[in-house]
């Protein structure tokens, strides 16, 4: 958990205020393994059932992590 708390913090980019996009604050990004449980946490059925559906649509290749929104259809 400690590792991913400090890839966590390593990798989360917070974004500045530009060209009327607001910027990022503690309400919009984790940062903290612990905060992404409790979120999880209070995820209702049909949520976790999106999201299970988004987990499906990762591709993993060389370490990096691509989401596939196109249907295979």
């Amino acid at each position: 958990m400690k590792k991913l708390g400090g890839r966590l913090a390593e990798h989360t980019r917070w974004r500045k205020t530009k060209d009327g996009r607001s910027g990022d604050s503690k309400n919009s990004k984790f940062e903290t393994p612990e905060q992404i449980r409790e979120y999880l946490g209070c995820l209702t059925i049909l949520q976790e059932k999106y999201l299970a559906v988004l987990m499906n649509g990762i591709d993993r290749q060389n370490g990096l992590g691509f989401l596939n929104l196109m249907t295979s259809a």
